[in-house]
């Protein structure tokens, strides 16, 4: 890659000094490319160093998917029609394929179904945990709840007998339902007063 300076050598991740190159960007990926460049508070360099890794990597050793000497290689190789192909494509290559290859391609998709469906048990197998693990949280919650309320209740001191409670409790009760009836008596005094006076 070039060197911001003259004489000045761009040292890359493996430790040797880089390859001074030159080629052509196009002119409407330029600006953007110094942009990110700046942002990025990366070299130009060391953004086509990472690009040019990336590809190199992914395509070394060829797509395996794509190759077309593959049936050359691989003997059990069998060229099949794509598989997403018209009915009437694939009624014609059946029609005119050899009976052993079928059935061994007839296995293949045998297999291929079964992966699928064990694929789709298995995320309906979650979706159904994951609804129970709701469900069973809401009955979580509906359960303290209802223990909370249970607590209240008994430790509410308005649901007790008066006739068992301590001087300080019973003193406690009658406290609060005579403010009770002070409530009661005003909101009924404000219900029976007209809204002219």
């Amino acid at each position: 890659m070039t060197s911001p300076g003259p004489g000045r050598p761009i040292h890359m991740k493996s430790g040797k000094r880089g390859i001074a190159t030159t080629f052509y960007i196009d002119t409407a990926l330029m600006e953007p490319f110094q942009e990110i460049s700046w942002r990025e508070r990366k070299s130009k360099s060391e953004i086509i160093n990472d690009i040019l890794e990336r590809f190199i990597l992914t395509h070394k050793e060829g797509n395996d998917t794509s190759k077309l000497d593959h049936w050359t290689i691989n003997p059990r190789f069998l060229a099949l029609p794509e598989i997403m192909s018209t009915k009437e494509e694939w009624h014609s290559y059946i029609k005119k394929e050899d009976p052993i290859k079928l059935m061994k391609i007839n296995k293949q998709i045998v297999f291929i179904l079964n992966q699928i469906n064990e694929s789709k048990r298995l995320n309906n197998q979650k979706e159904k945990n994951d609804l129970m693990s709701a469900k069973e949280i809401e009955d979580q919650k509906l359960a303290r709840q209802r223990v909370n309320d249970r607590i209240r209740r008994e430790s509410d001191i308005r649901n007790r007998d008066p006739k068992n409670m301590k001087p300080h409790e019973l003193w406690r009760y009658n406290e609060i339902k005579q403010r009770e009836e002070e409530n009661r008596v005003k909101t009924n005094t404000k219900i029976v007063k007209s809204p002219d006076t």
